[in-house]
């Protein structure tokens, strides 16, 4: 078991597990995905929506789902 701090702001929303991958959400949206492993945690993409995310994002049809203060944010392939 291993702890990595992610983000300096804070998290509202939950963890969610897409395509083997572990997505987190900062509430200044900042989005982390990372692959988990026994030894620890490689990061494998970081980037920002650039406004507020207090919900959960959502995974459904190979792809994640953020909504943000103004916006729905879909990642995935097409």
């Amino acid at each position: 078991v291993w702890n990595e701090f992610l983000f300096s702001k804070p998290v509202s929303a939950s963890l969610v597990m897409a395509g083997g991958r572990v997505v987190a959400v900062a509430e200044d949206g900042k989005v982390v995905g990372f692959k988990p492993t026994p030894a620890g945690f490689e990061k494998v993409v970081e980037g920002s929506v650039g406004e507020a995310v207090f919900a959960t994002p959502a995974v459904a049809g190979g792809k994640v789902y953020i909504r943000g203060g103004r916006h729905l944010f879909c990642f995935g392939g097409k």
